[in-house]
């Protein structure tokens, strides 16, 4: 996961999100959505992956004791059919550990007549929770010079993770808020 610093501001009627600018007119709404990682998957997907390699080093360890080798070399090849086995399943045990140690994350979802888009991510709930009421603010009241504000962000890029990907949809019958 990366991360960035970011400026987000309204002025003289725009939402200004680093580089990318949003009439305030054509913004239809601006909500948090919450990016809860995915724990359960990861656990189901680490079940999986312990039994594959229970399966495979049972297996191995099957066709060695049918092989045509001495009994001192299928003795050397299981053991090391084992450590194998035990070392796949440290790195699946890691995998795991790493997933579920995510935490919870909050994206600033704009929504305008195209695709929501996901501007800002950022752990920090009151963060994105005070932007929404910023946005909001200067939504309601264009013309007035008190709705400008510039804040700086860090933004939390996520990619191919338990978190569902980089998009969040706020929109649509029987949504969840997050789009894989």
């Amino acid at each position: 996961m990366s991360s960035k610093i970011i400026n987000i501001g309204v002025n003289q009627g725009v939402l200004w999100v680093g580089g990318e600018a949003y009439p305030l007119h054509n913004i239809a709404r601006v909500q948090n959505v919450e990016l809860v990682p995915r724990r359960g998957r990861a656990v189901g997907s680490f079940v999986k992956q312990v039994l594959l390699w229970a399966v495979l080093g049972a297996g191995g360890i099957a066709g060695l004791r049918f092989a045509d080798l001495p009994s001192s070399d299928v003795e050397t090849y299981t053991e090391y059919v084992a450590v194998a086995v035990g070392a796949l399943v440290l790195v699946s045990t890691i995998g795991l550990l790493v997933a579920l140690a995510r935490r919870t994350y909050h994206a600033l979802v704009i929504e305008t007549s195209g695709t929501p888009h996901t501007a800002v991510i950022s752990p920090d709930e009151t963060v994105i929770n005070g932007l929404v009421h910023q946005i909001m603010r200067a939504i309601g009241n264009p013309r007035d010079p008190r709705t400008n504000f510039t804040t700086t962000v860090v933004h939390h890029h996520h990619g191919n993770n338990y978190f569902g990907g980089q998009h969040a949809t706020v929109n649509g019958s029987d949504n969840v808020g997050i789009r894989n």
